[in-house]
């Protein structure tokens, strides 16, 4: 699919493509181009469409729009996508917070992160949280632990709620419409809180890249050079990076 023409249905779709319309062109000529151009999961987009579609003009008003760029889709919200260099941090984050949202549904009065687990290539760092702050383990500071370090500050996420009875309908309308209905903690949870003997208290472990990665492996798949394309993306593309990305908590959920 090419320039403003947006697809109907996304649920296939993973990854946006933003290319000027020479190179949309050039894409019917080269080898491995008609192949991209048919892939279900990939969706090639002119950076200056013509008649945008409203989903279209919202990546124009995200200033998305730059060609060359590639989006990934969050997968919990199919309207939504980020910048290749953002989409792991911004899908874990998504993921974290819709798991506080279904414990809201399901009655709970405090949702808490205790400990982050985060792991880039060869970087590790685990923070414990006190008083919402994250205390990073190795107390060093270099560049990639000081990014680290900004990005747990994001996960220390503390929600208190009034609590009260366990909302079983919305809690199962949230993760359908989420997609989340198969991640075993959230299914646990829902079935835990339609049991007579209810929870008090949980702990869970967490991993906030499983999605990210489902959709990030479209990408590793996708060879780019192949077509021998005259264009530069945004992404160098490090498949080591994400295939060794992993995002963990420990999350104390009072009910």
């Amino acid at each position: 699919m090419t320039d403003n023409k947006w697809p109907d249905e996304p649920s296939r779709r993973k990854i946006v493509l933003v290319l000027n319309q020479d190179d949309i062109e050039a894409l019917r000529y080269e080898d491995g181009g008609d192949e991209l151009l048919i892939n279900e999961e990939i969706h090639i987009l002119s950076s200056h469409p013509s008649l945008p579609d409203p989903a279209v003009q919202a990546l124009i008003d995200q200033n998305l729009m730059t060609s060359g760029g590639v989006l990934i889709q969050n997968p919990f919200d199919k309207s939504l996508y980020y910048r290749e260099s953002e989409a792991m941090e911004q899908i874990a984050l998504a993921k974290l917070l819709h798991f506080s949202t279904l414990c809201g549904h399901l009655g709970a009065r405090e949702v808490k992160v205790e400990r982050i687990r985060l792991k880039r290539e060869d970087h590790k760092e685990n923070f414990s949280v006190e008083g919402g702050i994250p205390m990073a383990a190795s107390g060093k500071s270099d560049l990639e632990r000081e990014d680290m370090n900004s990005f747990a500050h994001r996960l220390s996420l503390t929600h208190e709620f009034d609590g009260g009875e366990p909302n079983i309908q919305a809690a199962t309308e949230f993760l359908q419409r989420t997609g989340l209905s198969s991640e075993t903690i959230m299914q646990d949870m829902l079935n835990k809180a339609q049991i007579h003997n209810k929870s008090r208290s949980a702990t869970f472990n967490l991993n906030l890249t499983t999605e990210g990665h489902q959709n990030l492996k479209v990408l590793v798949n996708l060879d780019l050079k192949a077509t021998k394309l005259p264009i530069s993306l945004e992404t160098s593309y490090d498949r080591k990076k994400h295939e060794q990305t992993e995002y963990d908590l420990t999350i104390a959920v009072k009910f």
